[in-house]
């Protein structure tokens, strides 16, 4: 049997130790207790550090094939829940490289050669967290396009805009809700550039300087993914730097503590307006509490703690800021503190994003209590200096003039469009009759159409510019879109569509050159996309235009019937035959989703017709069988500067 130095832990580190380490020191230094959530990406870590040992003649082919097989298995045993993880080995990592040279014998030593627990991690945690940012940018998308029906739905709701939380204007609820859509929006763009940046090889910085190997980082850095957007190698380029640094997951737990931020503020909008002083919303059941007192209760738990979710992520920021701060270069084992903090705060920020875009789809709008209060606080005040402008006077003299009406009005408990004309024309001989036009709400709110105004041409402007953002968003996936040849890389790159799909966040739009009416904007390419191993049937029959179906996790097959979409379907007929050309060099990333997506978003003018015909019991059908449709994607010209995929 394969004597394995690691099995001998227990009884001292190493042979340069004479005693072994205390139990209370184990428990007080391990972290295998919390990074076994990093064991999928030191596992993709490893192949393509073993494959690059290979390639470049370090280790033979077979000890090649042996880690292969050999980190295989130890995934399939860690995703099965049958992987025995042991306190004495410390962390994830040497609990595999343990577990692999039970496995493979001499081949598992040789996995190490020119790396270190210190570029190990940095790398493993850099993965990890490239994965999360994706599928938090997924339910950023979610949650932006709950925001978005919200304000479709509301673009005429009238309620009252504060400021100091005293009404000031009278704005569009739709209006209101946008303003949360750019905050997100934002913080989706900050998740990107932080992905960018995270996306960097440490690995062969080995523990501070470097190694003597020949190793080719380059090649590493290609074979995870960790490439620019130009599909360069990403390399960490100084070695101290590589295993020291964590500004990745600073920068991270800061946008993660801003986004919660957005996060409270609405949360705290939400829990004002469904208290009985505004009466502005109802909140669905589902997500509110009663009392264990007062039978009247309808608490809103769910908005209270993702309000009180954000202080924890805050906290974490402050808690790696002060873990740094004091560290010489380069690794030091404070470092290790940095993953719960990290964890917490992906993991927080994850569940508020979805339970509060699920919320908003249960909130009903008091329509009729909005507008009663925006009618209280002389919000047309400023509608009224503005009539004046426009008569010739200054705004400064007219500022003046309405304030004294405003006073006018409150001493005798009215409003300013309850004045009559003889009294607001004391004010001004500038005043006439059509001034009652301009102290209406509706007309106040229609008034402001202009860009980034609150009327509502603007509101519903501005949906249709963020349904089309958000239907045709892309998801940075450049990884996923690489080739892979081993099944552990090949879980780790689509674990993350399987995580996001079984939340039900998938994007639901087709791909072509189609008009969505759910999204009101054109198709773009299918975020169903399959990835390396085959065309995915859905993706493919959208292009042939049979309905959404989002993949089969969602619902069922879409009907073959354009007439009668009740029948059941029966099996669908691949159509890969004509999609050949375009989406397996999208799989592949031989090219863009840009080549593959129409650049104008304008609704195609021409009819696509299901491949299927129907069938002959069907009422609708017509006496001559329908001509098969050219592929959207075929008829679609490439954009300016792109070729063709021949």
């Amino acid at each position: 049997m394969v004597s394995n130095p690691l099995e001998r832990k227990s009884q001292a580190w190493s042979a340069l130790f004479s005693e072994p380490m205390s139990e209370l020191v184990q428990r007080y230094t391990a972290s295998v207790g919390f990074d076994q959530r990093l064991a999928r990406a030191d596992i993709a870590g490893s192949l393509a550090h073993a494959e690059m040992l290979a390639h470049v003649g370090i280790i033979s082919t077979a000890d090649h094939e042996a880690m292969q097989r050999g980190l295989t298995q130890i995934s399939q045993d860690i995703d099965a829940g049958r992987f025995e993880w042991k306190l004495e080995l410390e962390d994830v990592h040497l609990n595999i490289e343990a577990r692999l040279t039970q496995l493979v014998g001499d081949a598992g030593k040789r996995l190490h050669t020119g790396r270190s627990r210190n570029d190990q991690v940095a790398t493993d945690v850099r993965l990890w967290l490239r994965d999360e940012i994706d599928g938090l940018n997924a339910l950023l998308v979610a949650l932006q396009r709950a925001l978005v029906d919200v304000a479709a739905a509301n673009a005429q709701t009238i309620m009252p805009g504060f400021t100091h939380l005293q009404v000031a204007q009278p704005v569009s609820f739709g209006h209101h809700m946008l303003a949360y859509v750019e905050m997100f929006a934002r913080d989706a763009q900050r998740m990107g550039e932080v992905r960018a940046r995270t996306n960097c090889l440490p690995l062969g910085a080995a523990a501070l300087a470097g190694t003597s190997y020949p190793l080719d980082r380059e090649r590493v850095a290609r074979k995870l993914g960790m490439v620019d957007g130009e599909g360069h190698a990403c390399v960490c380029q100084n070695s101290l730097d590589a295993v020291s640094d964590r500004d990745f997951a600073i920068e991270f737990t800061s946008a993660a503590a801003l986004c919660m931020v957005h996060v409270s503020r609405l949360a705290e909008e939400l829990v004002l307006w469904m208290s009985q002083n505004f009466g502005f919303i109802e909140l669905a059941d589902r997500y509110c509490t009663g009392s264990s007192i007062m039978p009247q209760k309808k608490n809103p738990d769910v908005a209270e703690l993702a309000r009180g979710k954000s202080g924890r992520v805050i906290g974490h920021l402050m808690a790696l800021l002060t873990l740094m701060k004091g560290q010489p270069l380069a690794y030091n084992k404070d470092n290790q503190e940095d993953k719960e903090p990290l964890f917490d705060s992906v993991d927080t920020l994850r569940d508020t994003l979805r339970i509060v875009a699920d919320m908003l789809g249960g909130l009903r709008v008091k329509s009729e209590a909005m507008e009663r209060a925006a009618a209280k606080g002389y919000a047309t005040a400023t509608d009224l200096a503005d009539y004046l402008v426009k008569k010739g006077l200054p705004f400064r003299d007219a500022h003046e003039i309405v304030a004294a009406a405003v006073k006018q009005a409150q001493q005798r408990g009215v409003g300013l469009s309850e004045l009559p004309l003889e009294e607001l024309r004391s004010f001004h001989a500038a005043i006439d009759a059509d001034v009652y036009q301009v102290l209406t709400l509706r007309g106040s709110l229609d008034a402001r159409n202009l860009l980034g105004g609150t009327a509502p041409a603007q509101v519903l402007a501005q949906v249709a510019k963020h349904r089309a953002r958000l239907g045709c968003y892309q998801f940075a996936f450049d990884r996923i879109e690489m080739p892979v040849r081993h099944p552990p890389v090949a879980d780790l790159r689509c674990s993350l569509r399987a995580d996001i799909a079984q939340r039900g966040m998938l994007p639901e739009v087709e791909t072509g050159r189609r008009w969505c009416p759910r999204a009101q904007a054109p198709f773009a390419v299918s975020s169903t996309y399959p990835g390396r191993h085959g065309v995915d049937a859905d993706a493919d029959c959208s292009l042939q235009g049979y309905p959404a179906s989002v993949g089969r996790r969602t619902g069922a097959p879409p009907s073959p019937c354009r007439h009668d979409d009740s029948r059941p379907a029966r099996h669908q007929r691949s159509a890969t035959r004509r999609k050949r050309k375009v989406l397996p060099r999208l799989a592949r990333g031989r090219i863009s989703a840009a080549a593959a997506t129409p650049p104008h978003p304008t609704p195609s003018r021409r009819r696509f017709r299901p491949r299927r015909r129907c069938s002959p019991a069907c009422p609708g059908a017509p006496p001559a069988p329908p001509r098969l449709a050219h592929s959207p994607a075929r008829r679609t010209p490439p954009p300016p500067g792109s070729s063709r995929p021949s």
